[in-house]
């Protein structure tokens, strides 16, 4: 039964390509042969794509952790120490100064000539 259903198609295949062969011209049959030949020549490349993307994928799987009865122990973190230098008496605490010394405000160079500026279009 299944070898008489393949012979009644392919009967089918072959009287379909002698009325197409036998109605269409040569460069619409050149066209058509074109494609045909051009998607089973893109078969072979898909399918290697696949089997790439398939095999990365099953690299990528992480198999699940293990559980033991008794965990082991961490190595135990090494001691850190951080040294600050003392606090000088009246300056500020605060970190990113650093030991420069506090700004004076109030006191003037007596020996530096004051600056005059002149504004541009004030006669």
């Amino acid at each position: 039964m299944r070898g008489f259903g393949i012979v009644i198609g392919l009967g089918f295949v072959v009287a379909l390509a002698y009325i197409i062969g036998t109605r269409l011209t040569e460069s619409v049959l050149a066209i058509i042969v074109g494609v045909v030949f051009g998607v089973l020549a893109g078969i072979p490349a898909s399918l290697i794509l696949l089997l790439a993307i398939r095999r990365a994928e099953r690299a990528q799987q992480v198999p699940p952790p293990t559980y033991e009865e008794h965990p082991t122990s961490q190595k135990q973190q090494p001691t850190v120490i951080v040294a600050t230098p003392p606090v000088v008496p009246g300056m500020p605490q605060s970190m990113w100064q650093g030991m420069y010394l506090p700004p004076v405000y109030g006191e003037e160079d007596e020996g530096a000539p004051r600056r005059r500026f002149r504004v541009v279009g004030e006669d």
